[in-house]
């Protein structure tokens, strides 16, 4: 908080840079705190005569623990003056579903699944099954539809997307504004929907956002390989919890199997996910209009609008601001800066999974 406090007068990309760090612990921390204390009370399970609620229990004070963490960055994005904040339970819950639904499923499965094979092992891994359909079918719109969340599309912004099916000619199922304190527009492949939050409607012009409604779009047509192994990557989860009782019942040799297969489905993943990007930027790029550059602006109006570095800590599935920028044939007005600083305390849940997995890595062997 301190840099943030002498950040009040650079410029934009100075303060997102500044300001990653501390945004990353809070999204870190609300994620794996759930993971951290589920594994620390499965640990126990494996080697005592706990009643099997206390799994249970431990999960929930991560996830009890993990709300506290949220209500701190609430604080912390309030301090970044972001207008368009949305405070209380509805900015929460928008939070858990952005951010990782696959740790959700993680942390739900480790607090539950028996060490050993059998019915209620079956059953915690058919549960892990379905809420990650939920998440990846877009379930997950119905019960923001009920908190009035999702509404459906304006006549402004469906004129808009209809402007850039016209370029591209690949057409959405539906198309839907959801009230969500981030700017941004997704694409969900499964339903074929284009999702839009309000504040992107006021932070883009109607050319800005036909051009990375052409971006979404591209999402909708991505080949058929790529399409497979994102609903597969869904699963990943499930597959890595698998591993715990396969581990019990047969020995690690079993369970290094799905273990394999959840590294090697990440590794994909990041893979074609960053593939797509690009080439979703690139047809940005090429159905931007008639106005050189209103692609890139777009992407960097969106940047500032949400306070994110141009340059990121490391490769991730997006590129950086400011790669995309210059392969959009648009060089920023200010030199490339640096990425965000690396702060040891953010890799505290890392540590603590770390540690906790050597800790059950000893119980079993032991």
């Amino acid at each position: 908080m301190r840099q943030i406090r002498h950040a009040d007068d650079e410029p934009w990309f100075e303060r997102a840079r500044l300001a990653y760090p501390a945004r990353q612990i809070v999204v870190s921390n609300a994620t794996l705190l759930p993971i951290c204390f589920g594994g620390l009370i499965f640990v126990f399970l494996t080697r005592t005569q706990l009643h099997s609620g206390a799994s249970i229990s431990g999960a929930t004070v991560g996830f009890a623990a993990s709300l506290g963490v949220l209500v701190v960055g609430a604080r912390l994005e309030r301090r970044l003056c972001r207008p368009s904040r949305q405070p209380g339970a509805p900015g929460m819950a928008l939070l858990w579903i952005f951010v990782a639904p696959s740790l959700f499923v993680l942390a739900v499965l480790i607090a539950l699944i028996p060490t050993r094979i059998g019915w209620p092992a079956a059953a915690v891994l058919a549960l892990g099954t379905a809420i990650a359909t939920f998440f990846v079918s877009g379930a997950w719109l119905i019960p923001l539809v009920r908190l009035g969340l999702v509404v459906p599309a304006s006549p402004r912004l469906l004129e808009i997307v209809e402007r850039a099916v016209d370029r591209v000619g690949v057409r959405p199922r539906a198309v839907i504004e959801l009230h969500s304190p981030n700017s941004m527009a997704l694409a969900l492949p499964v339903t074929k929907q284009l999702v839009f939050t309000s504040p992107i409607l006021d932070a883009l012009n109607d050319e800005e956002l036909v051009a990375i409604a052409v971006h979404e779009l591209g999402h909708l047509n991505e080949p058929r390989i790529v399409y497979m192994t994102r609903v597969a990557g869904a699963y990943l989860s499930v597959v890595a919890v698998a591993a715990i009782p396969l581990w019990g019942s047969y020995g690690i040799e079993v369970a290094m199997v799905p273990l394999a297969v959840y590294s090697l489905g990440w590794i994909l993943l990041g893979r074609f996910g960053r593939r797509m990007e690009e080439r979703s930027d690139r047809l940005g790029h090429v159905h931007e209009g008639e106005i050189a550059g209103t692609y890139a602006r777009a992407l960097e109006k969106l940047y500032e609008a949400n306070l994110m570095p141009v340059v990121g800590p490391s490769k991730e599935v997006h590129p950086h601001l400011y790669d995309r920028m210059l392969a959009s044939g648009v060089t920023p007005d200010y030199p490339r800066p640096e990425p965000p600083r690396r702060e040891p305390v953010a890799r505290f849940t890392a540590l603590v999974l770390l540690v906790l997995i050597g800790v059950f890595v000893g119980f079993m062997i032991g």
